[in-house]
């Protein structure tokens, strides 16, 4: 039976940095900075009025979410860690991260499933954009036409699912490789490393900066968490860690907005401004009542993971079901992708930036009872980060993404969206299989035993 670690505050293991508390801090004291913007400047580079500008009722509002947040996934963390020192429940820390030989043959089985997966989504954009046309796009042209036929085609259609999880799938082999012993972690951070390229490769073929600065995010994350911070040497390899996850950050959002650019006064300033302080003048435009976004009231940010939930939405079309059951649904989320440009021009505001911010987003659904959202969402991560603490395999697997979905308040409810359920699943399933394979391999190394005790006799 693995001996529960009791958690306590281990400056030098990195997983302590990344508790969720201060990273919910550091968002809600983003999110204040982003408002401070002179208004000037502000409707200067984005053409539209300010909304957010000394918007006292917003700062109260994201206060009592961020507060919230905080104590649920405060408490959640510690009433487990509480709870799990109990030997009759033992089992709630016993989901630990795969060793011994058969690490390979299961970081071999997931790569696979990868690669496949690559394969598919390559293959769909070649078939309807064309691979030269795509290339095209990257050295500058092709423009905002060409960004809508590939989410169109390839980003929002029945594959649509296919980049989550090949996400998830190319995760799950870097925490592996991370915890894996010296003897096997040159083959299984070559691995790695191969997957993450093929699915870089495979996100600017779709030109999703998103998911690209999403994988930055989370891979970084599992990169820090397996520093042993105990001397100078190793603080500058954290440093510069970060350093590199900040320059290759920005060279994604850059080089990507550049391809998915359509002129006009498309500038680095408007960029920047455009993806995250016009998401809190969403924020501040909703609250005060002067935008409208499409499908609210009903709950459909909050629940959008399960409307899309990869393959079973499109062969029971969960979305004609809702209407049918009068709820005030799109016909997809592509349907409603494209309406919250129209809600967003209607209102006046430049419909070139539709973010509402996860704050928004709980807002369109429940208005002042979005704080719950965060509630239940602060005691969900808050369970993930104590597996996370106690370096679990699905623990790390899903705690980096979790975290990476705080990290990305300034955007949209990335918790409620189909990647969460995705990664779930991926979790959950590559448990299962690490669990087959050891279970084998306990029944071999028996069964040689046997052999070897009857041969002695």
């Amino acid at each position: 039976m693995q001996k529960s670690r009791k958690i306590t505050r281990n400056y030098s293991d990195p997983t302590f940095i990344f508790s969720p508390q201060p990273f919910a801090v550091a968002i809600f004291i983003f999110s204040l900075l982003c408002t401070l913007i002179p208004v000037s400047l502000y409707e200067k580079a984005v053409f539209e009025r300010d909304y957010m500008f000394l918007n006292f009722r917003m700062y109260a509002y994201i206060s009592l979410c961020t507060l919230m947040f905080i104590i649920s996934s405060y408490s959640a963390f510690y009433i487990l860690t509480a709870i799990s020192k109990n030997p009759k429940i033992s089992w709630i820390r016993s989901i630990s991260t795969p060793k011994g030989s058969y690490i390979l043959t299961l970081i071999y089985l997931i790569t696979i499933v990868n690669i496949l997966l690559i394969g598919i989504r390559i293959w769909f954009a070649a078939t309807s954009i064309g691979l030269s046309a795509i290339f095209s796009s990257l050295t500058g042209g092709g423009g905002g036409q060409l960004r809508d036929n590939i989410i169109n085609s390839v980003a929002s259609g029945k594959i649509g699912w296919t980049s989550d999880m090949s996400l998830a799938l190319t995760v799950s082999i870097w925490w592996i490789a991370c915890q894996v012993d010296e003897n096997y972690r040159k083959k299984t951070l070559f691995i790695a490393i191969v997957n993450v390229i093929l699915f870089s490769f495979m996100s600017l073929l779709s030109l999703s900066r998103d998911t690209l600065l999403t994988a930055i995010l989370i891979l970084l994350i599992i990169q820090l968490s397996n520093y042993k911070i105990h001397n100078l040497r190793s603080r500058l390899r954290v440093l510069l860690a970060i350093l590199s996850g900040i320059v290759l950050f920005t060279i994604v959002f850059v080089f990507i907005g550049n391809s998915r650019a359509s002129g006009g006064n498309d500038t680095y300033l408007s960029q920047f401004i455009g993806y995250f302080p016009s998401s809190y003048n969403r924020l501040a435009a909703l609250i005060e009542g002067k935008l409208q976004f499409p499908s609210s009231g009903i709950g459909y940010y909050s629940t959008q993971g399960l409307w899309d939930f990869p393959v079973l939405s499109n062969i029971f079309n969960f979305y004609s079901i809702g209407r049918e059951m009068g709820l005030d649904l799109p016909l997809s989320n592509l349907d409603n992708w494209s309406q919250q440009f129209t809600a967003v021009s209607s209102s006046g505001l430049n419909r070139s930036f539709i973010w509402l911010t996860t704050y928004g987003f709980a807002f369109a659904d429940f208005r002042w009872f979005g704080i719950f959202y965060f509630l239940f969402s602060g005691c969900f991560i808050g369970i993930a980060y104590y597996y996370f603490r106690n370096r679990s395999l699905i623990g790390g697997i899903m705690y980096p993404y979790l975290l990476t979905t705080v990290i990305k308040w300034w955007s949209i409810s990335y918790f409620s969206t189909r990647t969460t359920s995705i990664f779930v699943i991926v979790a959950v399933l590559i448990w299962f299989l690490s669990f087959i394979l050891h279970a084998s391999l306990l029944r071999k190394n028996e069964s040689s035993s046997l052999i070897v005790s009857g041969t002695g006799q």
